[in-house]
């Protein structure tokens, strides 16, 4: 990496006034490095021309919407930055929809242009999937990957009414329900990723390692557009594996990476090396107390993030808070957020440990969920609050603790469980890596608690009594104490880290450790 890099000191209104900045700043810096080839910003820029001309071949132009389904990569990125550039709508999806999922983004987005991998192709035509009036070509020479890469045009486009300044559209993770496309604007991702900057201290010095998926928030707002506004570097891998992420992280210097807790927790297993990173900046879900001790202890500091695909990120655990906490998942709001916790009223609690529904108003809070104003109407507010469906309380020092989902309960006896505060007591367990609590029929008191765990040392044995014993020790009430312990060795995961446990427990056969006779009751 080589030339002067300055920080981009002022504000933009599009992601294409950003790009062109850095691009005019930092020119040979290294923006991109895949496969041991380094792209500087200007080569970048140079690349994504050949993505204009494409585009403007097929008739694609401002406020039109293409969807990317494709790994991370130099290609899928080349593509969200030739839609930054010409104002046109991108909506990366998982490579890991199903066919259904798949034909519903289709028919309810009505996107201009899809392109998407041979591999993913050839599983949906297997499976009875169609693209109704959509004209199928392979993507010409430009774009140049082993695998063969096709786009679908729309053959009788329809008017998308879409608010003028909509810069990308995400999908939620559907762990509550069925996806919901979030409708983001240009300021909603250029704020929260000034604010992430910021917090984190990131500059043109820092080598990101991403392994994420671009269809996410945190690969796609944290991955690319804030590595554009800081003039850092990206290392990108396409498939996520620990042992290939450390070797990238010692020949690249990496200086952090973005994570779920799974993949935070699989780097400290791969490697005896203390700090190996200067920071992992982590979300998705919660992080164990177990983790963040072992991040302490490694000299690799953990700092959280909270958001929604709804308003991406407004809750940091700062570093000098971590440093301060000897490390905490607690965090405040980005500067110019405004944050209440309310209870079932709808009361503002003020007052420490007194869990409410955070809810949340500021610049970087979506503009609705596409073509569903009824669901948007639900969370948010004329005025502008967005309502997360998550819990929270402050802790002694007025720092925001998330507790969990509202809805994420068990319904035994007539009393409602938080499935989150079961999980919460259960990882606290040295010898658990990984719990899923889950609502179990019975006959008699409508569900019972279950836990699905994954073990930290799959070769010793571990059972409800002991897991019991501990949760006594700790005096933790009886109500939160599991009845079913089930053992798995992996779990239904979305991209941003979060257990399906709808498919969990419709499938639970299929995630029940091999030669684990029976579920342990007693």
């Amino acid at each position: 990496m080589s030339g002067e890099i300055k920080e981009i000191k002022k504000s933009f209104k599009t992601l294409s006034e950003a790009w062109a900045s850095r691009c005019e700043l930092s020119p040979t810096h290294t923006f991109l490095i895949e496969d041991g080839r380094r792209i500087t910003y200007d080569e970048m820029d140079e690349l994504t021309r050949k993505f204009i001309r494409f585009f403007d071949k097929v008739g694609v132009h401002a406020r039109d919407i293409v969807v990317i389904q494709l790994p991370t990569s130099l290609l899928s990125i080349k593509l969200i930055i030739t839609c930054f550039k010409l104002n046109v709508v991108v909506m990366p999806i998982s490579v890991r929809l199903d066919t259904k999922e798949f034909q519903d983004i289709l028919t309810s987005v009505n996107p201009k242009l899809v392109i998407l991998s041979s591999n993913v192709l050839a599983n949906y035509l297997t499976s009875g999937g169609n693209f109704g009036s959509y004209e199928g070509y392979v993507l010409p020479e430009l774009c140049k990957t082993v695998e063969k890469v096709h786009y679908f045009i729309s053959s009788q486009p329809k008017l998308t009414m879409l608010p003028p300044d909509i810069a990308a559209i995400l999908a939620t993770s559907g762990t509550t329900g069925t996806p919901k496309g979030v409708l983001l604007s240009q300021e909603n991702i250029l704020y929260s990723e000034t604010g992430f900057v910021h917090t984190f201290e990131i500059d043109q010095n820092d080598v990101l390692l991403l392994s994420l998926p671009v269809n996410h928030a945190i690969g796609f707002h944290h991955g690319i557009v804030s590595t554009i506004l800081s003039g850092s570097c990206c290392v990108i891998l396409e498939s996520y594996d620990p042992k290939a992420c450390l070797q990238l992280i010692k020949k690249y210097h990496c200086t952090y990476t973005l994570s779920v807790p799974t993949t935070a927790y699989d780097l400290f297993q791969a490697t005896s090396e203390d700090g190996f990173l200067e920071k992992i900046i982590c979300g998705g879900s919660p992080i164990s107390r177990q983790l963040l001790n072992e991040s302490v202890q490694r000299h690799v500091p953990i700092y959280n993030v909270y958001g929604t695909t709804e308003s991406v990120p407004f809750i940091c655990t700062t570093p000098a808070y971590f440093k301060a906490k000897h490390g905490t998942t607690a965090g405040f709001p980005i500067q110019g957020v405004m944050v209440k916790l309310l209870d079932k009223q709808g009361q503002e609690i003020r007052d420490m440990n007194h869990s409410g529904e955070i809810v949340v108003k500021g610049p970087m809070v979506f503009k609705g969920y596409f073509n569903n104003p009824t669901a948007t109407a639900e969370v948010l507010s004329k005025d502008g609050w967005f309502y997360t469906g998550d819990l929270a309380h402050y802790n002694q020092d007025g720092a925001i603790k998330v507790d969990g989902r509202i809805n994420d309960i068990i319904m035994r006896g007539g009393e409602n469980i938080s499935a989150v505060l079961v999980e919460k007591f259960v990882l606290a367990y040295p010898k658990i890596q990984q719990v899923a609590a889950i609502g179990l029929k019975d006959e008699r008191l409508g569900e019972r608690i279950g836990i699905c765990v994954i073990p930290v040392y799959p070769n010793q044995p571990l059972t409800l009594n002991e897991i019991k014993s501990f949760l006594a020790k700790k005096e933790v009430l009886k109500k939160y104490w599991p009845e079913r312990l089930i053992i798995c060795d992996r779990f239904p995961m979305t991209d941003s880290g979060k257990v399906r446990k709808k498919t969990l427990k419709q499938h639970l056969d299929a995630y029940i450790r091999p030669n684990i006779k029976h579920i342990d009751m007693r």
